[in-house]
C-alpha cells in the first residue's frame, strides 16, 4: 500500500518502467550559456546541473518523485547542494596574485632598484611599490567578480558601482590627501587603492547575491 496516488506512481515508474517502455540514451551537447554554480542531491550525490538551466527544476522535481517521494519536496530541496564554480575561480585568481603581493611587502626595495638608480626615486617608489603589494589582492578580486557578473549578463550595476568608487569616492579621496594632507603620489595611490577595495567588495556582494536568488533562499551554498 501507498500513502497517495503520487508514491503509487513512483513506485511503478522505478520498478516496471521498463514493461511499458524501451530506454534509449542519447549523447546531446551540453547546455550552451553562463553558470556560476551546479547543484547535486546531498543524499545521492546525483549532478543536477545549474540552477539556471532551464530544466534544472524538472530535473529536481523527477528524481524526488522517483527516488524520495514520501519526504516533502521543500524538504528535499533543502538537502541539494550547490557547488560554486565562481568561489574557485576567486580563489585561485587570489591565490596566484598572491606571489606578487609578498614580493612587493617584502622586496619593495630590491625590485625598484633593478629599475632606478636615483636615491630620492628610489625612497618615493619603494613606498608606492609597497602600496601596490595591496593593489595585487584587490584588483585580482575585483577583476574574477567582474567576468563572473558578466558571465551572468549583468553589466549595468557593475558599472555604477565603478563609476561611483572611482570617480565619487577613489578620485576625490585621493586629491584629499595628496593635495590637502601632504601624501602627494602616496595620497593618489592611496585613493585609488580604496576604490578598487570598494568595487571588489561590492562586486563579490552583489555576486554571491545573484547566485543565492538564483539559485533559492533554500539552497544551501558549498
Amino acid at each position: 500500500m501507498w500513502p497517495n496516488e503520487r508514491a503509487a506512481v513512483a513506485h511503478a515508474v522505478s520498478r516496471h518502467l521498463e514493461t511499458f517502455y524501451r530506454r534509449d540514451r542519447v549523447t546531446i551537447e551540453p547546455p550552451k550559456g553562463s553558470y556560476a554554480c551546479v547543484a547535486v542531491c546531498g543524499m545521492t550525490d546525483t549532478l543536477l546541473g545549474p540552477p539556471n538551466y532551464h530544466d534544472y527544476q524538472d530535473r529536481l522535481r523527477k528524481l524526488h518523485a522517483e527516488r524520495f517521494s514520501s519526504m516533502p519536496f521543500e524538504a528535499y530541496k533543502s538537502r541539494v547542494r550547490v557547488w560554486m564554480a565562481g568561489v574557485a575561480t576567486i580563489g585561485l585568481a587570489l591565490l596566484i596574485m598572491l606571489i606578487p603581493t609578498l614580493a612587493f611587502l617584502l622586496f619593495p626595495g630590491p625590485i625598484v632598484s633593478l629599475y632606478i638608480q636615483d636615491q630620492k626615486v628610489i625612497a618615493i617608489a619603494t613606498t608606492l611599490v609597497f602600496l601596490a603589494a595591496f593593489f595585487e589582492l584587490a584588483d585580482a578580486a575585483q577583476a574574477s567578480s567582474i567576468s563572473l557578473l558578466r558571465s551572468l549578463n549583468d553589466v549595468v550595476q557593475p558599472s555604477v558601482i565603478s563609476l561611483v568608487a572611482f570617480w565619487v569616492i577613489g578620485l576625490p579621496f585621493g586629491y584629499w590627501l595628496a593635495v590637502h594632507q601632504g601624501w602627494n603620489a602616496k595620497g593618489i595611490w592611496m585613493g585609488y587603492l580604496v576604490a578598487l577595495i570598494i568595487q571588489a567588495i561590492l562586486f563579490l556582494r552583489r555576486f554571491f547575491r545573484l547566485v543565492k536568488n538564483m539559485k533559492g533562499p533554500s539552497d544551501p551554498i558549498v
